[in-house]
């Protein structure tokens, strides 16, 4: 499946559904986030809607629809190329590759309209990570740009 693609991040959440009770566990999220994949206007966007315990909705969005979202992460695609085939090597992001740590030294671009929205990336980072963690049982294919 093509990295990055809606129907890649149905399949994560395929599997989170598989995985409901960890994610019951962790307790209800409650946020919309956009990825920003790639830089310029090669950038491709996502916007994810997580309510109660998963993922409700994702759609790709042009840059003037970026707002609707809590939060923004971004960065090259090799940023999130790497993360994405650490995660399939490990069945889970090693401690230099999951989200808090790439976003920790800049590598991954965290920005929100305020402190309270940014903060919604910190109080559901592990729901946020669980569903990335996931997509070690999706099949992945990346574009032949992903590398840049």
């Amino acid at each position: 499946m093509q990295f990055p693609s809606i129907e890649w991040f149905n399949a994560v959440q395929k599997e989170a559904e598989i995985e409901a009770d960890t994610f019951r566990r962790m307790g209800f999220c409650d946020a919309t986030m956009l990825l920003a994949l790639g830089t310029g206007d090669d950038a491709r966007r996502f916007i994810l809607a997580f309510e109660d315990y998963g993922m409700t909705s994702v759609r790709e969005v042009d840059e003037s629809e970026s707002a609707d979202a809590d939060f923004q992460l971004s960065a090259d695609n090799a940023v999130w190329r790497e993360m994405i085939e650490n995660i399939r090597t490990h069945g889970e992001a090693d401690l230099e590759h999951t989200l808090n740590r790439l976003q920790l030294p800049g590598a991954l671009a965290l920005s929100a309209s305020d402190q309270q929205n940014e903060d919604l990336f910190y109080r559901y980072n592990q729901t946020f990570q669980e569903f990335f963690n996931l997509s070690s049982r999706v099949q992945t294919e990346f574009s032949v740009d992903a590398s840049a």
